[in-house]
């Protein structure tokens, strides 16, 4: 690039600006490409935030309903869906506010999380609504996953909260839906129809044990409506 030379101790300096060009040349694209090499991973890891945003129900931080849909017409091969209903979340709204519901709903959401850790998918898909799906079909796995469940509600009960935690749930397999057309959508619905039974028998449940209590205290009361006798 540079040559040297010394004649009657005056140094000569020859410069070859055509390699010299090639390498600010060779330069200049080297910059070029990291830089765009870091706009290109920016706006990767940007886009990949706004459509975890656009994925996530803001108040639980569980998968919203549209990635629940999604990724419910994804799956293929063998799978198993839960749904769940969250109850009281209107009585909740409706005695204690709003912001005691929503702390029902992230209560509830952080149960889920701890108990189906390596679900494909935990969302939260409507009000009071959510779903867990998984890959694979083991019915006494998912038996085992929903009684851990029922014992972390009852321990969430047992501390002081302003709320109790319970809910009605029903899951269903792939082996179950195997006609042509058939996706996960129509095992969620088979899981949610299935979770309509379990929420009918507990409302049985609480109407039966209404109607006890109110035959046991119409006992105490007198028929003439004054005071008790003996």
């Amino acid at each position: 690039l540079v040559k040297y030379s010394l004649s009657r101790s005056i140094a000569h300096v020859d410069i070859n600006y055509t390699v010299f060009g090639a390498l600010c040349f060779v330069m200049s694209l080297l910059l070029n490409y990291f830089f765009h090499s870091i706009e290109h991973i920016y706006a990767g890891s940007e886009r990949q935030r706004l459509e975890g945003l656009a994925y996530t129900d803001t108040l639980t931080g569980l998968a919203n309903r549209t990635r629940c849909e999604k990724v419910l017409m994804s799956l293929t091969g063998d799978y198993t869906v839960i749904s769940l209903d969250l109850d009281h979340l209107k009585q909740v709204n409706d005695h204690l506010g709003h912001e005691e519901g929503d702390r029902l709903l992230r209560a509830f959401a952080t149960e889920l999380k701890k108990t189906f850790p390596d679900a494909r998918v935990v969302g939260r898909s409507g009000g009071d609504e959510f779903l867990a799906a998984f890959a694979g079909i083991n019915r006494e796995m998912c038996e085992e996953r929903l009684a851990e469940l029922q014992t972390s509600l009852d321990l969430f009960n047992k501390e002081e909260h302003a709320f109790r935690l319970s809910a009605s749930w029903g899951y269903a397999t792939s082996d179950e839906r195997r006609r042509t057309g058939d996706t996960g959508m129509d095992v969620y619905k088979l899981a949610d129809a299935r979770m309509y039974e379990m929420k009918e028998a507990h409302h049985d449940k609480r109407m039966r044990r209404m109607l006890f209590d109110i035959d046991a205290a119409g006992e105490l009361l007198p028929e003439d409506g004054g005071v008790f006798h003996d």
